[in-house]
């Protein structure tokens, strides 16, 4: 698509937005997407360095008690982690289902957001390979390791995708559309108090 197309269509759904008149997202569907969504999230958080440390220490003075207490602890952490993620998934659902398929960008929109969450579970698995690779230490503490492993590699990772996602929207010209989309959402909100 050419420069003037694409700005173009931005426009068209930046008016779009404003017309919209959308129906509230059904209870089910919605915390039925945002429980796929947390499993996904809980088989990187968790799944992830279960594994990784499953596989990297062949087993060398590890009980089953030191597994079983490893996977206890990730899924303490994996809990910390998505009190912080579960807002935007919520926000990322709605938009899915409700606000891109009346958007001619929708589906690119949609692209990006997938993208940037490959791109978040590539980075939090190469920081865990190598936390668990060349750092980790069963003789340590072992809440604080997986502490170590999780939230550093939790807050690394959010770091760099939000890093990028602010360079694609720049660089697509998104930054319109999120606001329209935004003051939507505000809008909406505000109608909802008032309805109340």
């Amino acid at each position: 698509m050419k420069t003037n197309e694409w700005k173009q269509v931005i426009q068209d759904d930046v008016q779009r937005i404003k017309t919209l008149d959308l129906e509230i997202l059904p209870s089910r569907v919605f915390y039925t997407q945002v429980l796929k969504m947390m499993l996904s999230l809980y088989a990187i958080i968790a799944g992830i360095p279960f594994l990784l440390l499953m596989a990297l220490s062949n087993g060398e003075g590890i009980t089953v008690e030191f597994y079983y207490a490893d996977l206890i602890y990730l899924s303490i952490l994996f809990g910390v982690t998505s009190l912080f993620t579960l807002p935007k998934m919520g926000q990322y659902i709605t938009f899915k289902q409700t606000i891109k398929p009346h958007l001619k960008l929708g589906q690119q929109i949609d692209a990006k957001f997938k993208f940037l969450f490959r791109t978040f579970a590539i980075i939090y698995s190469l920081w865990v390979l190598i936390y668990t690779h060349w750092f980790f230490s069963a003789d340590f503490s072992h809440f604080g390791e997986r502490m170590f492993t999780v939230l550093v590699g939790f807050v690394l990772s959010i770091f760099v995708t939000s890093i990028l996602f602010e360079m694609e929207v720049t660089r697509v010209g998104f930054a319109t559309l999120f606001e329209s989309i935004a003051g939507f959402r505000k809008k909406r909100d505000a109608m909802h108090e008032l309805s109340r």
